[in-house]
Order: C-alpha cells, then sequence, then structure tokens
C-alpha cells in the first residue's frame, strides 16, 4: 500500500468517525502528513471506544436496576392478583350468604305457613297433621335414639 492509499484509508476512517459525532480537532486532506492524520485517528478511536464503554456500562447499570425490581415487579402483580382473587371470593360468599339467608327466609316462612295450615285445620277438623307426625317422630326417635334438634322442621314453635 503506498502513502497516497494509506492516507485516503486513514482520511475515510476519520470521516465515519465523524459521522458518528466524534469531530476532528483539525480538518485533514490528502497534503497532510500521515503521522498527523493516524495521531488524529487514534485519538478519536480512542473517544469512540471510551463513548462506547460508557453506553454499555451505563446499559448495563440499567439492566441490573431492572433485574434488582423484577422481584418486586412480580411481588406487586401477584399481592394484586391475588387481592383480585380474595375480592372476588369474598363478592361470591357474599352473594352466597345473601343468597342463604333468603333461603333459610322462605324456610322459615314455608314452615310458619305449615304450622298455620295445621292450626287451621287442627281447629276446623280437631286432627293435627304436624302434632301426629311429631307423635310418630317421638316413637321413632324413642326406638333410635335420633332426636329433634331445634332447628328441626317437625319441633313446636
Amino acid at each position: 500500500m503506498n502513502l497516497k492509499e494509506e492516507k485516503i484509508k486513514y482520511l475515510l476512517k476519520i470521516q465515519n468517525l465523524e459521522l458518528k459525532g466524534f469531530r476532528p480537532g483539525t480538518y485533514y486532506n490528502i497534503n497532510s502528513d500521515i503521522n498527523d492524520i493516524k495521531f488524529e485517528y487514534e485519538n478519536l478511536k480512542s473517544a469512540c471506544d471510551i463513548k462506547i464503554k460508557e453506553n454499555l456500562l451505563g446499559e448495563i447499570e440499567e439492566f441490573k436496576k431492572c433485574v434488582k425490581d423484577y422481584p418486586r415487579s412480580i411481588q406487586y402483580i401477584n399481592i394484586n392478583t391475588d387481592l383480585k382473587i380474595l375480592e372476588s371470593i369474598h363478592k361470591s360468599l357474599k352473594q352466597s350468604s345473601e343468597s342463604s339467608k333468603k333461603q333459610e327466609k322462605l324456610q322459615e316462612e314455608i314452615i310458619s305457613n305449615v304450622f298455620l295450615a295445621d292450626k287451621l285445620i287442627e281447629d276446623k277438623y280437631n286432627i293435627s297433621f304436624i302434632g301426629g307426625l311429631l307423635d310418630e317422630f317421638d316413637k321413632f326417635s324413642k326406638n333410635t335414639g335420633a332426636e329433634a334438634g331445634p332447628n328441626s322442621p317437625l319441633t313446636h314453635s
């Protein structure tokens, strides 16, 4: 490679570094000394390498922060998901409880209507259907040991 070709090669390298934002202190041309051109190229190349390393280190630090914050982020997501699940369960239980209360109220109304009907039948025909059932249950419970509980529909109110 002759001197002119070598100068062109380094001048093109300097031009490429200038396009990347690294401006030379002095502009060189084909008539400039090859040692000056090489020196300028080496200075620009060093500045470019330092900048690349700084950027890379900055990116590594950002990555470290992200990795450090990752467990907290996952924990936050898990906690929020768990809270939403718990809220959903609570809502379901509340609806179930309300439904259960409605069902209990309906059962109480049915039982009171049955007792009312039994009372009407007893008054009119002098026969107690419920009382007859209770007598039969008493006989059965004496033989088996079963008892009517306080919430049993067969207990008198």
